[in-house]
Formats: structure tokens, C-alpha cells, sequence
């Protein structure tokens, strides 16, 4: 019997034509993974539209080689004039695209078009399975947008693609009443943390073209919009980089491209198969990586926070070398006050509580509730929905704190297991955001019969809280505030 295949959550970075490759990883993963969702942002945004249009990895290698031309893919330029021309003639200057709104060398992406073309369709979001998630970034309000199923059904998603793909310089932004929308790797290239609302048991694969790193030398001699993309592109790498060795569960793939550049729309057919060969080997060095199953650790490289400490070892003779020793230990501090941070900051986070019963049981989850805050180090940790204030949208605000918990109570009687509500948003909400959960029999009922709760080990499973004596039912009470200190305390 053919084992089952392990759900995996895909997130596609950006990276220009160079994303193509992912389809050859994507060909080798198939065997081995069901992909649950995809979430994606500039460039990627196209591999991940066709792969959830139900088009297999293969499909889309053979039809983007069938494409008449890549070149197409960059779009159509604002001007044919080449860029020497313009300080040559007195005057056109000035009509140079990155002198007048909107900054943009070419009039719009050829991604979409070349999308609608493949499938010879342009279907909405709601069409899309697996589901699929693309970013965007506000630059008028700072913030991210997601475009997605969930939210946006109606949506063409070769709308959305046009914006996902709006790169400073390159292409327009999406232009709004209150809005200025561009590619999202602005501020995020590889944008893990959408996928990391799915289970928490389910691993997420990265997949990004590996960065050539640019020295001095070379960035001398390029474009002032080429200079501002690999300035901002670095420092977006770094700060994913971070993100993605602080979440376990991501399994980074970085595909070699070569010398085949971001921007090199006008390659050659051996190049395109070159591009879509480096693909399927990054794939099948990641199976050996991280396991076919892709449940083995990820082992992180250089980043933010994991640096070589050398500069007590650098020569400090010439004012050159002293300034590579200063900007050596500048590199280390700040490594390490990076990681201080993330420390810190997981000390800061909120250890909730929360209280989950029916309202026809409000009397007793009262008195659960002021039995434990007696007891507890830290009363503030309980939270339940008696603390929701007049004129707060009751849903939402029940949502967002189980999103904040890491435990709950569940306070399990016959009116607990009838509400439609518990049963199909507060469990589902509890198992998505990995909340564990205590169950406290509170009054008959046929409990054995739900799973969620038969497998765990309950409290008062032999008589309902309410039919104990008082003594007992403050002594169990008494045990589950020690158990929640300590979980505080670990």
C-alpha cells in the first residue's frame, strides 16, 4: 500500500526569470509531497497562479518553453531609445523614464498576459486549488497586503499577479485613492510568515533562486535603479533570513542559478534548460537535505545572527585594516543584539489562557475562573469572554484571543458539545494555531463520543465538576492552577 503523501505548505519567493526554476524543483517535490497551499510574491506569483490553475509541474515546464518568446514575460518599454542615447542629445534627458512618474522602464509586466495565455482562461481566485496567497506591499500606509481565496473569490488573479510583479523601476505601482501598491519583496522576498497560519504540524517549503553577491567593484558599474534593487534586496534577504531560522518547520530551498541574471529575459534555449536542470537538482538536493517526508531539521547558514567572530584576529596596522576590524565587531554586536532581541521578545510574549464553555454554562465558567485566578502567580493570564467590553464585535475578539493562547480550559457539558459555535470555530481555531487544550468535565453529557476530548486526559471524568463536594472540586482546581504555573514557568 502506497504511503500517504505529507501535507506541505509552498511559498514562492521573488527573483525575476530565474523564478522558472522553481518548476523543475516543483517536478522533482511531486512525488513526494501534496502541496496544502501556496503563497507567493513577485515573480514567484506566476509559477504559484499556474501550479494552483491544477496545471502538474511538468505542464508548466513544457508550457513556458513553448512560450514564443521570455523576452515577452518583461513586457513592453516605455521607450525604444537605448539608455546611452539620452546624455548624448541635449535636452532628452529629461524624457528619461526614472525622471517622471511613475518611474517605471517598462508599461506593464508581461506576466499576466503570458498567464492568460497558458491556461487560455483568466480565472478568478475562487477557481484556484490548492488555495493561493499573493503579497503586495502599500508604500502609502506601510503596510502588507494579501491578495487570496479566503478573502478575495471574486478576484482575476492575473489582477493580482500584475500587482505582485509591480517592481520600483520596472513597472508601475497600483495607484488607489489612498493607496500606492507595489511588489512585496520591497519588504518581505520570501514571505513565510503567511504560511505560518496553516498547521503547525505541517512543514512549510521555501523555495528562493540563490542570491549572487555583488562586490564593490561590480556595483560600480551598474544602473542607479539596478544599485537600489540590490541594496534593498539585500537587506529584505537578511531580514527574511532571520524570519526563516526563527520558524523550525521551514525547509528553505535555494536553487543555483548561475550567471543567469534576474533581469535576463532574452535567454537562449539552452539556457532556459539549463535554468529548469538547476530547479530539479536543487529538488533533489533538498529530498537529501530534509528527508522525503521533509520532516528533518533545516540546518541554517550565515544570517543576521550567525556570523564567523574574527575581529579581534584582523590585522589593524593601516587605516584600511582598522576600519575592516570596526566594521568586523559592528557585524558581530549586531548579531548578537539581534538574537538578544528575538529572546527577548519571546520572553515578552503573552502566556493566555482561555476559557472555552457554552453560555448556558456561564455560572460555573465564573466560578472556574475565580477559583483559578485565586491560585494562580499570574490571575492575568486567564481570559474568557466575560471580559469582552460593550460595543466590541463579540466573534473577532474571541478569535484573536485564542490566536494570543496557549492553553485552554475546556469546560465540557452537554450545551459545550451542542454549540455550533465551539464545535466550528473554537476547536478548528484550537488545532490551526497548535493551542492545547485541558478538558474539565463540568456536567453530563455523552463526551466520550468526541474525539477531541475521549483522547485527552480530562479532568473530572468520573463524576461532573458540579457533582463533586466543594473540597474536591477546589483541590482539582488547586491541581490545574499548579499545572498552569508550571507550563508559565517552562
Amino acid at each position: 500500500m502506497q504511503s500517504k503523501k505529507p501535507r506541505c505548505h509552498l511559498v514562492l519567493s521573488g527573483g525575476g526569470i530565474r523564478c522558472l526554476s522553481f518548476a523543475g524543483t516543483l517536478e522533482v517535490l511531486e512525488e513526494k509531497i501534496e502541496v496544502a497551499s501556496v503563497a507567493a510574491c513577485s515573480a514567484g506569483t506566476f509559477i504559484g497562479a499556474l501550479l494552483c490553475s491544477r496545471l502538474k509541474p511538468g505542464e508548466i515546464i513544457d508550457k513556458i518553453q513553448k512560450l514564443p518568446s521570455w523576452s515577452a514575460l518583461a513586457g513592453a518599454p516605455v521607450s525604444l531609445i537605448p539608455d546611452f542615447f539620452y546624455g548624448l542629445i541635449p535636452g532628452l534627458l529629461f524624457s528619461h523614464y526614472l525622471l517622471q512618474w511613475p518611474f517605471a522602464k517598462y508599461r506593464a509586466s508581461g506576466f499576466p498576459r503570458a498567464f492568460k495565455t497558458i491556461l487560455k482562461d483568466d480565472p478568478e481566485f475562487k477557481d484556484l486549488e490548492p488555495p493561493l496567497a499573493i503579497a503586495a506591499f502599500d508604500i502609502a500606509t506601510q503596510r502588507y497586503l494579501v491578495y487570496a481565496k479566503s478573502t478575495h473569490e471574486r478576484m482575476k488573479v492575473s489582477e493580482a499577479l500584475d500587482i505582485a510583479v509591480s517592481i520600483p523601476f520596472a513597472y508601475p505601482p497600483r495607484v488607489g485613492k489612498n493607496h500606492i501598491i507595489l511588489d512585496a519583496g520591497l519588504a518581505s522576498e520570501c514571505p513565510v510568515w503567511i504560511a505560518a497560519d496553516q498547521p503547525y504540524n505541517e512543514p512549510i517549503i521555501a523555495l528562493r533562486p540563490k542570491r549572487k553577491s555583488m562586490l564593490a567593484d561590480q556595483l560600480k558599474r551598474v544602473s542607479v535603479d539596478r544599485f537600489y534593487l540590490e541594496v534593498n534586496g539585500s537587506i529584505i534577504r537578511g531580514l527574511d533570513d532571520y524570519i526563516i531560522a526563527k520558524m523550525p518547520r521551514v525547509r528553505l530551498i535555494e536553487i543555483d542559478c548561475g550567471e543567469i541574471d534576474v533581469d535576463q529575459f532574452d535567454l537562449s534555449d539552452s539556457l532556459k534548460h539549463e535554468l529548469i536542470e538547476r530547479g530539479r537538482k536543487a529538488g533533489k538536493d533538498a529530498i537529501v537535505q530534509y528527508g522525503e517526508d521533509f520532516s528533518r531539521p533545516k540546518e541554517i547558514g550565515r544570517s543576521l545572527f550567525d556570523v564567523t567572530t574574527e575581529s579581534d584576529e584582523l590585522p589593524g596596522n593601516t587605516k584600511e585594516e582598522e576600519a575592516r576590524k570596526y566594521d568586523q565587531r559592528a557585524l558581530e554586536h549586531g548579531s548578537e543584539l539581534m538574537t538578544r532581541f528575538h529572546q527577548n521578545m519571546s520572553k515578552d510574549a503573552p502566556f493566555r489562557v482561555f476559557i472555552s464553555y457554552a453560555r448556558e454554562d456561564r455560572d460555573k465558567a465564573d466560578y472556574v475562573v475565580a477559583e483559578l485566578r485565586r491560585r494562580l502567580l499570574n490571575p492575568n493570564v486567564i481570559w474568557y469572554d466575560r471580559l469582552i467590553e460593550p460595543g466590541e464585535e463579540w466573534k473577532s475578539e474571541i478569535l484573536e484571543r485564542i490566536d494570543e493562547s496557549r492553553l485552554a480550559i475546556l469546560l465540557v457539558s452537554r450545551h459545550f458539545l451542542c454549540s455550533s459555535f465551539i464545535q466550528n470555530n473554537e476547536i478548528p481555531r484550537f488545532r490551526k494555531r497548535g493551542v492545547k487544550w485541558i478538558p474539565i468535565i463540568v456536567g453530563k453529557c455523552d463526551w466520550k463520543n468526541f474525539d477531541y476530548i475521549d483522547s485527552i486526559q480530562s479532568l473530572c471524568i468520573d463524576k461532573p465538576l458540579s457533582e463533586l463536594p466543594d473540597g474536591k472540586q477546589i483541590e482539582i482546581l488547586g491541581h490545574l492552577a499548579e499545572t498552569i504555573d508550571s507550563m508559565l514557568r517552562d
